[in-house]
């Protein structure tokens, strides 16, 4: 499933974007739709990195369309931006000097050519990830289906009573499943630091203590026996990133 963000500052024209959005797309992607600064800021504040694609609106309100879209891009540099303005021309400059979007839209939207270009992102994107098997994780989750979880998106994998639920892109799934065995199948970014905790450290906001706090502002324990090890895993781990 794609997560779109959608900034646009005209109430009506956000709906049919919105509309026009899902249907291109169709029960495949999840929007988070915008119509001020704070709720842009509320949209992006904990987990940028969720997002595939974000429809920008050049101007949103009083602020900077084309520098907050180069604020998310430095966050997430896999994020697909589409430009939407009816004033385009006096903006092409700075849209390819700072961001490099995806492609631009002009008002009042051709509906095909809108469809279209969403359509190829979002192929895009599919291929990006089937390129890529080793960032998805296949789970069988509780009912039987295989999901494939993208590993950049999650947040955490908690064990309790022989299940565990993993927290990713603002959603759970549930499995039976082995934490250990877990733990062998994921890459060096999952960290350990508790007998029923795995985090990804990419998602570390704080680690503090004996906690870690995490982007989406959840508190995880980390056990005395494991203590040392995490914190000079996680420490030589962001230092790498360096």
């Amino acid at each position: 499933m794609l997560n779109i963000l959608i900034c646009e500052d005209e109430k009506k024209f956000l709906e049919e974007l919105t509309g026009l959005v899902g249907e291109s797309l169709g029960g495949q992607v999840r929007t988070v739709a915008c119509n001020s600064m704070a709720e842009f800021k509320k949209a992006t504040e904990k987990n940028v990195r969720d997002f595939d694609m974000a429809l920008m609106d050049i101007c949103l309100g009083e602020s900077d369309g084309i520098e907050l879209a180069a604020q998310l891009k430095e966050k997430n540099p896999q994020l697909k931006i589409i430009f939407i303005s009816g004033h385009v021309d006096n903006y092409l400059e700075g849209l390819f000097l700072k961001v490099k979007p995806y492609g631009v839209l002009r008002k009042p939207l051709n509906r095909e050519i809108c469809m279209q270009m969403l359509e190829k992102a979002a192929e895009e994107k599919e291929a990006e990830a089937d390129l890529c098997p080793e960032k998805t994780l296949a789970l069988r989750v509780i009912g039987g289906e295989i999901r494939k979880i993208p590993l950049d998106q999650v947040e955490l994998f908690e064990s309790s009573r022989r299940i565990v639920t993993v927290y990713f892109a603002g959603k759970e799934e549930r499995c039976y499943e082995k934490l250990d065995h877990l733990e062998r199948q994921l890459p060096d970014q999952f960290l350990r630091c508790h007998k029923s905790f795995l985090v990804n450290m990419d998602r570390i906001r704080n680690f503090e203590k004996h906690q870690i706090e995490l982007e989406s502002g959840r508190m995880v324990d980390v056990s005395r026996s494991r203590l040392k090890e995490a914190r000079e895993k996680y420490f030589q781990y962001v230092g790498a990133k360096l």
